[in-house]
């Protein structure tokens, strides 16, 4: 989920959806598109104006990933080759919303989790 649409490649008109935040507050979301991060392409990312941070679900990522998460951020790998797709150089949040997450993963995140980025 992006504020800007700018941030993506092929924005599209979708119908309107409502995106519950933190605080419990609606936004509208009318658009959606790709959004490249390096070696890493997402499809279907919401564009959602008034959001404060852009947010990724490690939830749904794509399944040929895999997560691996320390004190100093997180890497989304290639599962099959093991090349390093997208590294956030961030401390992150003990707050993990949006579940499912694969096997292992919750727990890997709670584990390594410190204060500051949210990863739904």
């Amino acid at each position: 989920m992006v504020a800007d649409k700018k941030l993506l490649t092929s924005p599209q008109s979708i119908p309107t959806k409502q995106v519950v935040i933190g605080d419990g507050s609606r936004l509208e979301c009318k658009q959606q598109g790709d959004l490249q991060l390096g070696k890493l392409l997402l499809h279907g990312v919401l564009v959602v104006p008034g959001v404060d941070r852009n947010l990724i679900s490690v939830g749904n990522t794509p399944h040929t990933t895999k997560w691996e998460f320390d004190k100093h951020g997180a890497t989304l790998r290639n599962n099959n080759n093991g090349d390093n797709l997208f590294t956030l150089h961030l401390p992150l949040s003990n707050w993990i919303r949006n579940l499912p997450l694969r096997d292992g993963e919750i727990n890997e995140i709670r584990r390594n989790a410190a204060d500051s980025l949210w990863v739904t």
